[in-house]
């Protein structure tokens, strides 16, 4: 008689975890590579003077003193955070005045899905793209916005938008950013209000409440948790302010250093003048200083819930 098969090994549950880590480690080698192992020799190389070659010698807290006692690198904080300052108006408010147009019965309309699409739109475009697009339209001569204006008799001379005054070419780069981000805070808002439930507006339409009074006492309050959510994410990439003035203004941050922002002068730290050393000092200030802002953000908006 033949031998009869052997009854095939069970596999138990901790076989299965055992593969499960096995489908882990791609992610875990490619975070630890690409992620951790970056910012570890960054923070690293903040204590050294390493200049992008050679040998690096340790200089301990000397980049970080200069950091804080820089003068150009802090104008290059107040730079990012006037034009960030622009950028989070414009982009919440016109989100805000968009999600309560879109959510009032009187002003609904059809095709809301191809309205956000639309707004999000300019958030999918390069950033490239984006500033060379503005740049052609904001040129001094030969740009469409002045011949519009031109044209329209609204402005007697061209407007040097981009190379005249710095206050004009900041408004300019923070108009550029809520254009492509005011999108996604529309997107994040109306799902903050249609989470809001109907019972609260039925009731206050009972009580005799008008349109302007619930926006005031129930959305505005139901969507401050979204919009400081909003407001710390804006401020932290706001913070981080780099591509669009580096491509609109050239690598001098024209006019009169005015769009040097932080992250562009720690850019020409590393880049231009070989100061690796330095300039990774500097990105661990700009961290130290958002890490902060979120920190008090947050705490903040924990007060007021609660």
């Amino acid at each position: 008689m033949g031998k009869k098969n052997a009854p095939a090994k069970h596999r138990g549950p901790n076989d299965v975890d055992h593969y499960g880590a096995l489908f882990c480690i791609p992610f875990v080698v490619t975070f630890l590579v690409f992620s951790v192992y970056p910012v570890l020799r960054t923070f690293v190389m903040s204590f050294t003077d390493y200049k992008g070659y050679g040998k690096a010698d340790l200089v301990m807290l000397d980049n970080y003193t200069r950091a804080l006692t820089d003068p150009l690198f802090w104008e290059a904080f107040v730079n990012t955070l006037k034009m960030w300052g622009i950028n989070i108006v414009l982009q919440l408010g016109l989100a805000l005045l968009l999600t309560v147009l879109f959510n009032d019965m009187k002003y609904r309309m059809k095709g809301l899905s191809l309205f956000r699409a639309i707004f999000y739109l300019p958030n999918l475009i390069a950033c490239t793209s984006v500033a060379f697009l503005f740049k052609t339209l904001l040129d001094w001569q030969y740009g469409s916005v002045n011949q519009v204006l031109l044209k329209a008799g609204l402005i007697s001379a061209p407007i040097n938008w981009l190379g005249g005054s710095g206050a004009t070419a900041q408004a300019v780069v923070g108009v550029v950013g809520a254009w492509m981000w005011f999108g996604n805070s529309f997107i994040l808002l109306m799902a903050g209000v249609q989470g809001i439930s109907r019972d609260y507006y039925e009731a206050a339409t009972i009580d005799g409440a008008g349109r302007w009074k619930i926006f005031a006492c129930i959305t505005m309050p139901l969507l401050r948790p979204i919009m400081m959510y909003v407001a710390i994410t804006s401020l932290i990439g706001g913070l981080q302010l780099f591509d669009i003035p580096y491509l609109i203004s050239g690598t001098k941050g024209q006019p009169g250093r005015s769009l040097y922002t932080a992250v562009f002068y720690l850019f020409n730290m590393a880049f231009t003048n070989r100061q690796m050393g330095y300039a990774a000092a500097i990105a661990f200030v700009l961290f130290a200083i958002i890490a902060v802002c979120s920190f008090v953000a947050f705490r903040l908006m924990n007060q007021k819930e609660d």
